[in-house]
């Protein structure tokens, strides 16, 4: 009779330069649905608020925690520099590419095995930029000391593979894993009420729209097909976009909407870490983002059976791709709007919930967290005791 022998419990070096939104919540839920027998955590990033949500998202593991001065390279450096020093690191895991920038030296001279997750796309006008040329050549040199680029979807992988196509950038091993979440924390049917709490009449059109109010996320596009469906198609019901985030451009979005005499048809609102009972408060989800690489917002949609009407960017494709979610092209307002009027006279809410099984099932990030885990012991060069 033989006796399976349990593997050595890992130490993994977490490198977050930018501790945000998608970032956050790929290690609440990846690592979150990981034995805690298994591993321990180092993490590293720059003091902020940020990354105390990280502390918070990982408490389960109670991981050492070396706060850098700020989010510059040389910063976050010093304080992985630290955590080497200082703990036995088994493998390092760098968030996103300029996370893996910072830490390539130690990489180098600790000859640690490193693991570099992807977030971000790279754009065809952000490519045409000199200071991007010369910072692809950079970064190019820091993925090739890596072991692993570990891209968090398909687009992402072939967005990578279109602009970082030449050496040493192709030495590490490609393993893509789809990002995932923890269906279990939006299996409560509970749901907040924003018509009473917002004042809104019960047959008013809530119209969702949550992240950080940067260029990007493609606000600006909602406020052009406010302006449409409220100026020139007649809606049926009062439209009330419920924006629910912080940072970036916030105010300027505001006058925008002054501007535009929208004001009675935006409310604002921080954000909430109850995402699964606000979503359910909503009567559609917009996401009209000009870029996405592989967004966990239209996963907790359509697992809470939301319905879900999406700019077709090529990470939320990769994400809606067989779902009832509406897709419009990017950057475009009118079809935006015709997409929200027409939801208006047929709100899909029964389908979307009827798709709400497939969902947690397809979506659920414990066989993300497993394939993960699964990479950082293979290059992690350790075998079970």
């Amino acid at each position: 009779m033989t006796t399976a022998v349990a593997a050595r419990k890992l130490t993994v070096l977490l490198v977050v330069r930018w501790p945000v939104g998608g970032i956050r919540s790929y290690l609440r839920y990846t690592y979150g649905l990981m034995p805690r027998s298994d591993l321990d955590l180092v993490l590293c990033g720059p003091r902020s608020e940020d990354l105390d949500e990280c502390v918070k998202a990982l408490a389960a593991f109670e991981p050492k925690v070396y706060r850098a001065a700020s989010a510059g390279i040389r910063d976050i450096f010093k304080a992985a520099r630290q955590a080497l020093k200082e703990n036995h690191v088994d493998v390092m895991h760098s968030q996103g590419y300029s996370s893996a920038v910072s830490v390539a030296p130690l990489v180098v001279l600790g000859r640690k095995p490193h693991v570099v997750t992807i977030h971000d796309m790279f754009t065809e006008a952000l490519r045409k930029q000199w200071s991007i040329k010369i910072g692809r050549w950079v970064l190019a040199g820091a993925l090739g000391v890596s072991d692993v680029v570990q891209p968090t979807g398909r687009a992402v992988e072939t967005n990578f593979r279109r602009h970082m196509s030449f050496w040493p950038a192709t030495r590490p091993t490609v393993e893509t894993i789809r990002n995932g979440i923890d269906p279990q924390r939006f299996c409560a049917p509970a749901r907040r009420d924003l018509r009473s709490e917002l004042q809104l009449a019960a047959q008013d059109f809530v119209i969702g729209f949550m992240g950080r109010f940067m260029a990007i996320k493609g606000f600006h596009v909602l406020i052009k097909a406010m302006q449409e469906l409220v100026g020139t198609l007649a809606p049926p019901r009062r439209p009330i976009v419920v924006a629910i985030g912080s940072g970036g451009f916030v105010r300027e979005d505001r006058a925008a909407i002054e501007r535009s005499a929208l004001g009675d048809h935006f409310r604002f609102l921080p954000h909430t870490n109850e995402v699964g009972a606000t979503l359910r408060g909503l009567d559609v989800l917009v996401i009209p983002s000009m870029s996405e690489a592989s967004p966990i917002l239209p996963m907790e949609a359509l697992i809470c059976g939301v319905p879900v009407i999406a700019s077709a960017c090529d990470g939320l494709v990769d994400v809606l791709q067989g779902t009832p979610a509406s897709l419009f092209p990017i950057g475009n307002g009118h079809e935006l709007a015709l997409n929200l009027r027409a939801r208006m006279d047929a709100p899909g809410r029964q389908e979307a919930e009827a798709y709400a099984p497939a969902a947690r099932d397809r979506f659920d990030a414990r066989n993300s967290a497993a394939s993960l885990e699964a990479v950082l012991r293979r290059f992690s060069r350790r075998t079970p005791a």
